[in-house]
């Protein structure tokens, strides 16, 4: 992948990890060059194609990148949608946003995983027989 290094790779392979730490919820980053349309009903797409509904808890959130045509989505499910404040995920994305606009796309990546990973603790407590429901690997587009 190109666009980000193995160490950028590793940095927000390691945010997820440890976001998930916590809580129940899990958090899933995917990667496209181009996203044809609108960005909120590709990621919609993304996430039925991937099956990221398929959480007990209904608690998973997709964060979606289409980094050549600087779009971002950030969709999470039933369950996390029905307990976060109006306009959280757009507090993410806003924050997102702003470090993209420093050329930190890594860094910014691995705060809006933490800032939901947060979220997430918050209304999805890590319970002992907790099973990581979704990979942790950052899916892409090729």
């Amino acid at each position: 992948m190109s666009f980000l290094n193995k160490e950028q790779q590793a940095q927000i392979g390691d945010a997820i990890t440890a976001a998930e730490l916590n809580t129940s919820g899990e958090v899933v980053l995917y990667l496209c060059k181009k996203c044809k349309g609108d960005i909120y009903e590709h990621a919609q797409e993304v996430f039925n194609k991937k099956e990221l509904y398929k959480t007990e808890q209904r608690n998973g959130v997709l964060i979606v990148l289409s980094y050549q045509d600087h779009k971002l989505a950030v969709l999470g499910d039933e369950g996390i949608n029905n307990v976060v404040e109006d306009g959280f995920w757009d507090d993410v994305i806003k924050h997102m946003v702003d470090q993209f606009k420093k050329d930190a796309y890594a860094d910014a990546l691995a705060e809006g995983i933490h800032m939901i990973g947060e979220k997430l603790k918050v209304h999805f407590p890590y319970q002992s027989d907790d099973v990581n429901e979704l990979s942790n690997e950052i899916l892409h587009e090729d």
